[in-house]
Protein backbone atom coordinates (compact mmCIF):
# COMPACT_ATOMS: atom_id res chain seq x y z
CA UNK A 1 0.00 0.00 0.00
CA UNK A 2 1.52 3.58 -0.47
CA UNK A 3 1.91 5.75 2.22
CA UNK A 4 0.22 9.11 1.85
CA UNK A 5 2.37 11.32 3.95
CA UNK A 6 -0.45 13.78 4.04
CA UNK A 7 -1.87 15.84 6.96
CA UNK A 8 -5.30 15.52 7.88
CA UNK A 9 -5.51 19.05 7.31
CA UNK A 10 -3.29 19.74 4.06
CA UNK A 11 -5.39 22.91 3.38
CA UNK A 12 -5.05 24.68 6.39
CA UNK A 13 -1.78 24.80 6.94
CA UNK A 14 0.89 26.81 5.52
CA UNK A 15 3.64 23.98 3.44
CA UNK A 16 7.05 24.17 2.68
CA UNK A 17 9.06 22.01 0.32
CA UNK A 18 12.98 21.23 0.82
CA UNK A 19 15.57 19.45 -0.75
CA UNK A 20 17.91 16.89 1.37
CA UNK A 21 21.18 16.03 0.58
CA UNK A 22 22.92 13.31 2.66
CA UNK A 23 25.27 10.63 2.78
CA UNK A 24 24.68 7.60 0.84
CA UNK A 25 22.49 5.06 3.13
CA UNK A 26 24.80 2.35 3.26
CA UNK A 27 27.86 0.87 5.42
CA UNK A 28 30.21 1.35 2.54
CA UNK A 29 34.11 2.54 3.36
CA UNK A 30 33.40 5.80 0.92
CA UNK A 31 29.76 6.51 1.58
CA UNK A 32 30.33 9.82 2.93
CA UNK A 33 32.09 10.73 -0.09
CA UNK A 34 28.23 10.39 -2.60
CA UNK A 35 25.63 12.57 -1.88
CA UNK A 36 21.77 11.00 -2.02
CA UNK A 37 18.89 13.53 -2.27
CA UNK A 38 15.23 13.22 -1.41
CA UNK A 39 12.43 16.03 -1.05
CA UNK A 40 10.05 16.56 2.13
CA UNK A 41 7.16 19.27 2.42
CA UNK A 42 6.76 20.47 6.16
CA UNK A 43 4.85 22.47 7.63
CA UNK A 44 4.97 23.92 11.36
CA UNK A 45 2.29 21.87 12.74
CA UNK A 46 2.32 18.57 11.21
CA UNK A 47 6.54 18.39 10.23
CA UNK A 48 6.60 16.29 7.31
CA UNK A 49 3.89 15.81 5.11
CA UNK A 50 4.64 14.19 1.94
CA UNK A 51 8.59 12.63 1.37
CA UNK A 52 9.74 11.20 -1.67
CA UNK A 53 13.05 9.17 -2.03
CA UNK A 54 14.15 6.71 -4.85
CA UNK A 55 16.92 4.08 -5.12
CA UNK A 56 17.53 0.77 -6.44
CA UNK A 57 14.37 -1.85 -6.39
CA UNK A 58 16.70 -4.93 -5.13
CA UNK A 59 20.13 -2.30 -4.30
CA UNK A 60 22.37 -3.87 -6.89
CA UNK A 61 22.97 -0.21 -8.18
CA UNK A 62 25.09 -1.03 -11.24
CA UNK A 63 24.83 -2.62 -14.75
CA UNK A 64 21.33 -1.65 -15.35
CA UNK A 65 20.46 -4.85 -13.58
CA UNK A 66 17.77 -3.31 -11.16
CA UNK A 67 14.75 -0.89 -11.39
CA UNK A 68 14.21 3.00 -10.08
CA UNK A 69 11.33 2.36 -7.53
CA UNK A 70 10.14 4.77 -5.34
CA UNK A 71 11.44 4.43 -1.45
CA UNK A 72 11.63 4.31 1.95
CA UNK A 73 15.11 4.67 3.96
CA UNK A 74 15.26 4.68 7.69
CA UNK A 75 18.19 6.87 7.76
CA UNK A 76 16.17 9.74 5.52
CA UNK A 77 13.44 9.70 8.46
CA UNK A 78 15.87 10.49 10.89
CA UNK A 79 17.80 12.96 9.25
CA UNK A 80 14.77 15.17 8.40
CA UNK A 81 13.33 14.73 12.08
CA UNK A 82 16.98 16.02 13.56
CA UNK A 83 17.25 13.17 14.83
CA UNK A 84 20.45 12.34 12.72
CA UNK A 85 22.59 16.03 11.90
CA UNK A 86 26.16 13.63 11.38
CA UNK A 87 24.72 12.16 7.83
CA UNK A 88 23.24 15.80 6.57
CA UNK A 89 25.25 17.18 3.80
CA UNK A 90 22.47 20.00 2.98
CA UNK A 91 18.72 21.03 3.62
CA UNK A 92 18.03 23.59 0.85
CA UNK A 93 14.52 25.23 0.83
CA UNK A 94 12.98 25.38 -2.19
CA UNK A 95 11.80 28.50 -3.53
CA UNK A 96 8.08 28.99 -5.19
CA UNK A 97 8.71 29.34 -8.76
CA UNK A 98 7.71 32.86 -10.01
CA UNK A 99 4.25 33.26 -11.10
CA UNK A 100 2.65 30.50 -9.02
CA UNK A 101 1.31 30.93 -5.60
CA UNK A 102 2.34 28.57 -2.58
CA UNK A 103 -0.23 25.94 -2.66
CA UNK A 104 -0.07 25.97 -6.85
CA UNK A 105 3.56 25.06 -6.24
CA UNK A 106 3.25 22.66 -3.55
CA UNK A 107 -0.30 20.93 -5.71
CA UNK A 108 2.48 20.95 -8.80
CA UNK A 109 5.24 19.33 -6.29
CA UNK A 110 3.03 17.08 -5.46
CA UNK A 111 1.46 15.68 -8.90
CA UNK A 112 5.12 15.30 -9.97
CA UNK A 113 6.31 12.99 -7.32
CA UNK A 114 3.15 11.09 -7.45
CA UNK A 115 3.10 10.75 -11.72
CA UNK A 116 6.12 7.96 -10.93
CA UNK A 117 4.56 4.89 -9.70
CA UNK A 118 5.71 0.97 -9.78
CA UNK A 119 4.15 0.57 -13.25
CA UNK A 120 7.09 0.36 -16.02
CA UNK A 121 9.66 1.41 -14.01
CA UNK A 122 12.82 3.12 -15.28
CA UNK A 123 15.97 1.12 -15.30
CA UNK A 124 18.77 2.42 -12.09
CA UNK A 125 22.29 2.91 -12.38
CA UNK A 126 24.50 4.85 -10.08
CA UNK A 127 25.63 6.38 -12.97
CA UNK A 128 22.84 7.13 -15.33
CA UNK A 129 24.02 7.83 -18.46
CA UNK A 130 21.08 6.59 -20.45
CA UNK A 131 17.59 8.52 -20.75
CA UNK A 132 15.90 5.50 -19.73
CA UNK A 133 17.67 5.04 -16.26
CA UNK A 134 17.86 7.17 -13.41
CA UNK A 135 18.72 7.31 -9.71
CA UNK A 136 17.89 9.46 -6.72
CA UNK A 137 19.23 12.25 -7.73
CA UNK A 138 17.96 12.47 -11.21
CA UNK A 139 14.99 11.98 -9.89
CA UNK A 140 14.58 14.99 -7.28
CA UNK A 141 16.18 17.42 -10.40
CA UNK A 142 13.22 15.99 -12.64
CA UNK A 143 10.42 16.35 -10.02
CA UNK A 144 11.83 20.32 -9.10
CA UNK A 145 11.81 20.78 -13.33
CA UNK A 146 8.34 19.17 -13.31
CA UNK A 147 7.11 21.42 -10.78
CA UNK A 148 8.21 24.91 -12.27
CA UNK A 149 11.91 25.06 -10.49
CA UNK A 150 14.02 27.16 -12.56
CA UNK A 151 17.27 25.53 -13.80
CA UNK A 152 19.23 28.30 -12.45
CA UNK A 153 18.13 27.72 -9.04
CA UNK A 154 18.77 23.78 -9.24
CA UNK A 155 22.36 24.01 -10.41
CA UNK A 156 22.66 26.67 -7.70
CA UNK A 157 21.69 23.71 -5.26
CA UNK A 158 24.17 21.31 -7.48
CA UNK A 159 26.78 23.64 -6.13
CA UNK A 160 25.57 23.74 -2.73
CA UNK A 161 26.07 19.96 -2.71
CA UNK A 162 29.61 19.28 -2.07
CA UNK A 163 29.86 15.40 -2.71
CA UNK A 164 29.45 12.74 -5.61
CA UNK A 165 26.18 13.77 -6.66
CA UNK A 166 26.06 11.78 -10.07
CA UNK A 167 22.72 12.79 -12.02
CA UNK A 168 21.15 15.78 -10.14
CA UNK A 169 20.56 18.80 -12.47
CA UNK A 170 20.78 16.82 -15.38
CA UNK A 171 17.72 16.63 -18.32
CA UNK A 172 14.70 16.00 -16.87
CA UNK A 173 13.95 12.17 -17.16
CA UNK A 174 10.96 10.37 -18.38
CA UNK A 175 8.47 9.99 -15.80
CA UNK A 176 5.08 10.37 -16.37
CA UNK A 177 3.76 6.33 -17.39
CA UNK A 178 3.52 6.93 -21.20
CA UNK A 179 6.91 9.01 -21.31
CA UNK A 180 8.38 6.19 -19.47
CA UNK A 181 7.04 3.56 -21.86
CA UNK A 182 7.62 5.52 -25.17
CA UNK A 183 11.84 5.53 -23.70
CA UNK A 184 11.69 1.89 -22.33
CA UNK A 185 10.18 0.64 -26.25
CA UNK A 186 12.90 2.12 -27.72
CA UNK A 187 15.83 1.30 -25.03
CA UNK A 188 14.60 -2.29 -24.58
CA UNK A 189 15.14 -3.15 -27.98
CA UNK A 190 18.82 -3.25 -27.79
CA UNK A 191 21.01 -5.53 -27.31
CA UNK A 192 22.20 -4.46 -24.57
CA UNK A 193 18.46 -3.55 -22.65
CA UNK A 194 18.22 -7.59 -23.38
CA UNK A 195 21.15 -8.72 -21.56
CA UNK A 196 20.20 -6.48 -18.63
CA UNK A 197 16.40 -7.66 -18.58
CA UNK A 198 17.74 -11.31 -18.10
CA UNK A 199 19.89 -10.24 -15.34
CA UNK A 200 17.00 -8.54 -13.17
CA UNK A 201 15.00 -11.19 -14.16
CA UNK A 202 17.71 -13.68 -12.32
CA UNK A 203 17.65 -11.08 -9.41
CA UNK A 204 13.66 -11.39 -9.20
CA UNK A 205 13.76 -15.59 -9.16
CA UNK A 206 16.92 -15.73 -7.29
CA UNK A 207 16.84 -13.67 -3.86
CA UNK A 208 19.92 -15.17 -3.22
CA UNK A 209 21.63 -13.24 -5.92
CA UNK A 210 20.32 -10.35 -4.36
CA UNK A 211 21.96 -11.17 -1.02
CA UNK A 212 25.18 -11.73 -2.58
CA UNK A 213 25.04 -8.50 -4.33
CA UNK A 214 23.39 -6.84 -1.76
CA UNK A 215 24.65 -3.12 -0.46
CA UNK A 216 23.87 -4.04 2.89
CA UNK A 217 22.07 -0.57 3.63
CA UNK A 218 21.73 -1.08 7.44
CA UNK A 219 18.56 0.32 8.28
CA UNK A 220 14.52 -1.26 7.40
CA UNK A 221 13.70 0.11 3.93
CA UNK A 222 10.73 -1.07 1.73
CA UNK A 223 9.68 -0.19 -1.71
CA UNK A 224 6.76 2.21 -1.84
CA UNK A 225 3.64 0.35 -3.98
Amino acid sequence: MKKSYLCTKFQELTMTAYLYATNLPSNLKFAGLIAHTFITIENDKCETVKYAAYGPQYNVPFFGMNMLARKFFLQDQKVYTGEDKKNLKAKIKIPVPQGKTEEQFIHDLIEAIDQYDATDMLRYNFIPLLHAEGNCNTSTSTILQRSGVPMSFIHKMNRSIFAFNTGFAFRPKPWTLSERRTVLQRHNSRPIAKFSEMNRRALRSCPSIVHLLHFRIPEIERCLE
